[in-house]
């Protein structure tokens, strides 16, 4: 997965599996269309604990009371969750993104440079 962070948008690429479930490929979101951005281990809704992926990226979507989740973070990654205003973004299938930044993930700045999002 690559991140990229633009002055007006957040751009998520995603491959493979992530991008089937997620029925998209590319994910643009606008900044002003952020509602929140957390960075706790992440919790389903009801504050059950999500359910903990084996040696695998977790990738599902999850509705509750209406919300609609796109999962995806793998086994002890830390978790960036995004809470989405829809009514700015009505073409996205999603109220909130969670998505694991870990080893593989790659995070892009406005001037270009990528970086691991995880150093060692």
């Amino acid at each position: 997965m690559t991140i990229r962070l633009d002055p007006e948008w957040i751009e998520i690429r995603l491959v493979g599996l992530t991008a089937v479930t997620a029925a998209r490929r590319i994910v643009r979101i606008p900044w002003s269309a952020v509602r929140a951005v957390q960075t706790e281990p992440f919790e389903e809704p009801g504050h059950r604990p999500a359910p903990q992926p084996l040696g695998r990226t977790l990738v599902r979507r999850l509705t509750v009371d209406g919300r609609r989740y796109f999962l995806c973070y793998g086994e002890g990654d830390p978790t960036l969750t995004l809470d989405l205003d829809r009514e700015l973004v009505p073409e996205l299938p999603f109220d909130v993104i969670v998505m694991g930044v870990g080893p593989t993930t790659t995070v892009v700045s406005p001037g270009g440079d990528a970086r691991s999002a995880r150093t060692e």
